[in-house]
């Protein structure tokens, strides 16, 4: 009795989300909603990032959300190059099985401290070493020990 409630509320919650994305309730209703689905996608993308086993299939879902932000933004750039590394996820199993393997081992973040939760995204780690330096440019950070080893 209680899923079938829960279920009910689910699908009255999403109806609500619905009429509130196509402006029903008007513009600041919209506008914080878009507000809730764009943390909702930083979350999946944190978590894939942070847990320990490096969530392969959740990274690879939030990138995909993430290519859509892009593209109702007008950041070609991005949108481009996030559409072609989320494409090339999709297929890596199948195309380069061995990369899939080191990913799920962990590959995807770094962890800097002892606790299980305290993981980074790679990425983030990169641009930390070649911010700490008066240089620019990513060809710059590898005069940076530390982000050598990183």
């Amino acid at each position: 009795m209680e899923s079938a409630s829960a279920d009910v509320l689910l699908q009255r919650y999403e109806q609500f989300c619905d009429q509130t994305r196509r402006g029903t309730y008007g513009s600041i209703d919209r506008f914080w909603l878009l507000y809730v689905d764009l943390v909702h996608i930083f979350m999946l993308y944190d978590r894939a990032c942070r847990t320990n086993t490096n969530d392969v299939s959740l990274y690879t879902h939030a990138l995909g959300l993430m290519c859509s932000v892009f593209f109702a933004t007008h950041e070609p750039k991005y949108a481009r190059s996030m559409s072609l590394y989320h494409l090339n996820l999709l297929n890596v199993e199948a195309t380069h099985p061995w990369i899939l393997t080191n990913f799920e081992a962990g590959a995807l973040s770094v962890r800097r401290t002892r606790h299980s939760f305290s993981r980074s995204a790679v990425e983030q780690t990169v641009n930390r070493g070649a911010a700490a330096s008066r240089q620019s440019g990513i060809a710059c950070f590898t005069q940076n020990v530390g982000a050598r080893k990183r």
